[in-house]
C-alpha cells in the first residue's frame, strides 16, 4: 500500500514537471494584435524619432520576455527604418500588453527623404507595416517568431 502511494506521488510530480517543460518547449508565438498608434517624438531635417504603440498578445500559459527585435517599418509601402533595439519586456501569461517601441530614422539623402517622411506623416491615417522577427524567451527556452503585420493607424489619435 505504501509503495502504491509513493508511486502515485512520483507519477503526479513527474506529470507536473512534464506539463511545465512541455509548455516551455512548445512556446506558442506571440502575436502583434494591433499597431495602436504612432507618435512623432521629434522631427528634424536629418532625423525623426517615432514611438510605435503595439498590442502584443501572449497565448502561452507562462510569462515570456521579448528579448530581441528586428523589424523593418514601412509607412505607405515605403521603408523608413528598422527597430533593432528594445528593452526587455515581460508579457504575462495569457494576456496582451501595450508595448512602446522607439524608432530612430536617419535621412541619408536629407532633403528628399525628410520631405517624403513629412508628406507620409501629414496624412490623418497611414498604412504601417512591420516585417521581421521578434525573439521571445521563457526560462531557458527561446523562440524566434516571424512578423508580418500591417495596420491602418490614425496619427492624430490620443
Amino acid at each position: 500500500m505504501m509503495l502504491l502511494q509513493l508511486f502515485n506521488k512520483k507519477n503526479i510530480i513527474f506529470t507536473a514537471i512534464l506539463v511545465l517543460f512541455n509548455s516551455c518547449i512548445f512556446l506558442k508565438p506571440v502575436e502583434i494584435k494591433n499597431i495602436e498608434k504612432i507618435h512623432i517624438v521629434k522631427l528634424s531635417v536629418t532625423s525623426a524619432k517615432l514611438n510605435l504603440h503595439l498590442i502584443i498578445d501572449n497565448p502561452n500559459i507562462v510569462k515570456i520576455t521579448i528579448a530581441d527585435i528586428d523589424l523593418d517599418v514601412l509607412i505607405e509601402n515605403e521603408r523608413i527604418g528598422t527597430i533593432q533595439e528594445i528593452d526587455e519586456i515581460e508579457i504575462q501569461a495569457k494576456s496582451g500588453e501595450n508595448v512602446i517601441v522607439k524608432l530612430n530614422v536617419s535621412f541619408s539623402n536629407v532633403f528628399s527623404k525628410a520631405l517624403r517622411i513629412v508628406k507620409l506623416l501629414s496624412k490623418p491615417d497611414v498604412k504601417i507595416k512591420l516585417k521581421g522577427t521578434i525573439t521571445t524567451k521563457s526560462f531557458l527556452f527561446t523562440k524566434t517568431i516571424n512578423i508580418d503585420e500591417e495596420d491602418i493607424v490614425s496619427l492624430f489619435k490620443n
